[in-house]
């Protein structure tokens, strides 16, 4: 049986109009507690999932900024809870740069049941830029520029090495 797509796009990861990039995770029985609730640490796990494939197809992968001497690292996150995901739910994290200053960054997120547009979470991390030995710094211009995006709309194509995180194909 093919698994549901999300309301308003086929593709798990989409930049919307707004800014906002959709990211589609099934939750795993492993990430749920006793009675099948997704346990609330989770949340920050797929936030931090769903920043990982927006920072990449926006063109400003982790593992290249790292490889330039570069990262953002949390500064801070709250989530704030609304209703509670099952084992085996779709959710849809749908994540943009919230705000890009010469030192850090922030994004925000709402969680959403994918099927039917119910609202899970809401959250925001704050992130600073730091140098290979963990001192803050400006952000590189690449990279800022980068996250400021240009605001269009994208389709991104996934790549093998997450694909196995991408429930609907």
């Amino acid at each position: 049986m093919t698994p549901p797509e999300p309301a308003g796009s086929a593709d798990p990861a989409v930049l919307q109009s707004g800014g906002w990039f959709d990211w589609v995770i099934r939750v795993r029985y492993s990430e749920t507690d006793a009675q099948r609730i997704v346990h609330h640490a989770n949340y920050l796990v797929y936030m931090e999932e769903a920043r990982t494939e927006l920072v990449r197809a926006l063109g400003v992968p982790y593992k290249e900024m790292e490889e330039r001497g570069c990262s953002i690292v949390v500064a801070g996150a709250e989530c704030s809870f609304r209703a509670s995901a099952v084992f085996d739910d779709l959710i849809r994290v749908r994540t943009r740069v919230e705000r890009v200053r010469s030192r850090e960054v922030s994004f925000q997120f709402r969680l959403e049941d994918a099927q039917n547009g119910r609202l899970l979470a809401e959250g925001r991390t704050r992130h600073v830029f730091v140098d290979g030995s963990g001192k803050v710094i400006t952000g590189p211009e690449w990279i800022v520029r980068g996250l400021q995006g240009d605001g269009r709309p994208r389709r991104f194509q996934h790549r093998e090495s997450f694909a196995s995180r991408d429930p609907v194909r």
